[in-house]
């Protein structure tokens, strides 16, 4: 009898090797089970040999027909079968003949995850094509975090499978156990389509998680995903909640934009337009969407914020204020990076409206130039210095000078603030 063609019979070897093996007590091939597992769990493609193979030796089709497994044998730990390797790993025609050779359609392994459930977050449509149509569970949870193929499909955004499992009944706003929906999900990931889709079958645009009371327009405004917020703002979400119910690690998602990461002035705008508040303020620390903007050294969001009349000498509940963050801060890239005219978020910060450049904390009496001066920033406190020269000897609750806190570090960036702050009339000793 002819043998498979050349390169095409690695695995179904290992597994003729088998077929002789010991039944074990309750009639299954327990070996030829986990080698059928494993065969299936690889990139298979049985149908791309340079000659056919003859049916004898394929190698699903000898393991089913012939009796070397049972089709819905179990790994031992996982409770996976062949079913849920195949339709995980995307094999449509060893799915089909599972099935043709008895496969159940619908098996739940150790953490309640069916072949469907798996086949959706890895977007393989027609293996979830397929068992939809042999009647499986659409809603089957997760045992750990209780999210449903729904949920996979659209975190990882596969729209048509979306699109699939709604046109099957799928409801469209399920929550897992931290209160997250597939419209939350997908509008973190910033899946915009998916996004509308959802919201066209009536998922809720203002569910909030669990843990933090986050909606999904907080995700989609602080990752930066500009047409999922568009979308989101389309069916009626807020760029500024109307109550603040948010601690300080969820302040509203006008604020995350200012601070996100890399900022997104478009996105800013955007809200600007929908009538976000300025001026806003997360209520366990008085930061507003400038403190955030100053901090993270977004020099066109930090404009745009004095433009639209944001308070430019606003208060944390600790006394810094965006300017203080910025000399503080100084994100190299970032906070003295000149725009095209020459201006950075510190020079906007401190020139524009009337700002208290000597504005001390709260705490330790300090100034934007005591920030600098420990911080290293000589650019930022040149820039102090020249729009309020007198606060060269200010002292703050300790007695401390810009030139003393300079004093304190050995690094070339301190010893060049030294000798700057004396050449303009610093005193050596207080």
């Amino acid at each position: 009898m002819m043998g498979p063609p050349s390169g095409c019979n690695g695995p179904l070897d290992s597994l003729q090797s088998r077929r002789g093996a010991q039944q074990s007590i309750d009639g299954t091939n327990m070996d030829a089970s986990m080698q059928f597992n494993s065969l299936l769990s690889q990139p298979l493609d049985l149908d791309t040999c340079d000659n056919p193979i003859p049916s004898t030796f394929d190698p699903i089709f000898s393991a089913s027909d012939f009796g070397f497994v049972d089709v819905n044998a179990p790994a031992i730990e996982s409770r996976r079968t062949p079913i849920h390797q195949a339709a995980q790993n995307g094999h449509l025609k060893v799915v089909e003949l599972l099935l043709e050779h008895g496969a159940m359609a619908d098996p739940i392994d150790s953490d309640h995850i069916t072949p469907l459930w798996s086949a959706a977050q890895e977007g393989h449509y027609d293996i979830c094509k397929l068992l939809l149509e042999n009647d499986v569970a659409i809603e089957v949870e997760s045992s750990d975090a209780a999210r449903r193929p729904m949920h996979q499909a659209a975190q990882c955004g596969h729209l048509r499978i979306v699109e699939l499992l709604l046109s099957y009944g799928a409801a469209p706003d399920p929550t897992d156990n931290s209160g997250i929906t597939p419209l939350w999900s997908a509008a973190q990931q910033g899946h915009a389509k998916i996004v509308r889709r959802l919201l066209e079958a009536d998922a809720r645009v203002d569910v909030t998680s669990y843990d933090g009371s986050r909606q999904p327009i907080h995700q989609a405004a602080q990752n930066g995903h500009l047409e999922t917020v568009q979308v989101l703002l389309d069916f009626g979400a807020k760029a500024t909640p109307e109550e603040d119910s948010f601690d300080d690690t969820t302040p509203s998602p006008f604020w995350l934009a200012c601070g996100s990461t890399n900022g997104n002035t478009d996105i800013v705008k955007l809200f600007l337009h929908h009538g976000a508040d300025v001026n806003f303020s997360v209520a366990s620390s008085g930061k507003k969407p400038l403190h955030a903007a100053a901090y993270r050294g977004h020099v066109d969001i930090t404009r745009l914020l004095i433009e639209r009349g944001c308070n430019v000498d606003a208060k944390e509940d600790d006394g810094w204020t965006a300017l203080m963050l910025a000399s503080q801060e100084e994100k190299s890239a970032n906070v003295n990076a000149e725009e095209k005219d020459g201006a950075t978020s510190l020079w906007i910060a401190s020139q524009q409206g009337h700002t208290e450049i000597q504005l001390p904390t709260r705490s330790a009496q300090r100034r934007p130039i005591h920030q600098a001066a420990q911080n290293g920033h000589l650019s930022v406190l040149q820039m102090l210095l020249k729009a309020a020269p007198e606060d060269i000897n200010a002292e703050d609750k300790n007695g401390a000078t810009p030139l003393l806190l300079a004093a304190q570090e050995n690094q070339p960036r301190y010893l060049a603030i030294m000798n700057h702050l004396i050449s303009m009339g610093a005193k050596a000793s207080v």
